[in-house]
């Protein structure tokens, strides 16, 4: 069962669509725009997330309910779709006779290129890269279709190529790099205060942002869900709080370790930051 404010912000969003893959390709960057991947099921493992309980209103998502919710979004549409996986869902679907995987919570951590999932991807305006062509014999259909769609939501291809460039380019004329790293990411957290996205994002550049800096990174919780970060650059310290990256002081750093709500994620952390420090 899909939700009436779901239900009703797909049906009032589809528009100009010529085929189903259109449609099933459109409901999915809509989805995108407004979903989020659990916070509690990726720090708690809590399975209890219903596709009838996803709301415009409780938009969390696990791999499970998001497949189910897109499924049954494309079954409404009368698309030959289905939900395929054990341990990990997604959706196939048919358009004609070609076949298409979709997969929005896919994320790749430990792969070379460290890309996050296009949950995360749409938010950011990043490269959408798990709605894929199964059988290539129709590349030059799909992408045509695919050109269309991306052209009325203003989206474009080969972002990440030019993030990475701009971060390449910008990192060694910066005369603070820990300030162009803060002002990066926060000019992506302005546009999405997911999580779980927010988490991706920032494992994703960190190694090109601060590789090349000698720095200590600490896990913390604060009255967030997933954990944040605290980089520690010499005498400077940068804190990850829900409106972004902001520099503290020795002094206000300490307070808020000994004084505050904030958790350390590791029982060595706490060493670590005082014997940094």
């Amino acid at each position: 069962m899909i939700s009436r404010s779901i239900k009703e912000y797909i049906d009032n969003n589809i528009v100009d669509c010529n085929n189903d893959l259109e449609i099933a390709y459109t409901i999915y960057i809509l989805l995108g725009k407004v979903l989020y991947y659990s916070p509690l099921y990726v720090r708690y493992k809590l399975d209890n997330l219903l596709p009838s309980n996803i709301s415009l209103d409780n938009p969390y998502v696990n791999c499970g309910t998001w497949s189910s919710l897109y499924n049954e979004l494309l079954l409404s549409y009368g698309i030959d779709s289905r939900v395929v996986g054990d341990k990990h869902k997604y959706v196939e679907f048919n358009n004609g006779d070609m076949k298409v995987r979709a997969d929005a919570t896919l994320y790749l951590p430990d792969d070379v290129f460290d890309v996050s999932s296009d949950l995360t991807n749409i938010k950011f305006g990043l490269d959408i890269l798990y709605f894929r062509l199964i059988n290539n014999k129709y590349r030059d259909e799909f992408n045509k279709s695919i050109d269309k769609v991306n052209t009325r939501f203003g989206i474009n291809k080969g972002v990440d190529y030019k993030v990475l460039e701009n971060i390449k380019r910008n990192i060694d004329k910066s005369e603070n790099i820990i300030d162009y790293g803060m002002d990066f990411y926060n000019s992506f957290y302005s546009l999405c205060d997911g999580e779980v996205e927010r988490r991706q994002l920032f494992e994703r550049y960190y190694p090109l942002l601060f590789g090349k800096v000698n720095n200590d990174l600490v896990d913390f919780y604060d009255e967030g869900i997933i954990s944040k970060h605290l980089i520690m650059f010499g005498d400077s310290y940068c804190l990850e709080t829900k409106d972004g990256f902001v520099k503290k002081s020795y002094d206000e750093v300490i307070d808020l370790i000994e004084n505050s709500n904030i958790s350390l994620k590791y029982s060595t952390s706490k060493d670590k930051v005082y014997k940094r420090m």
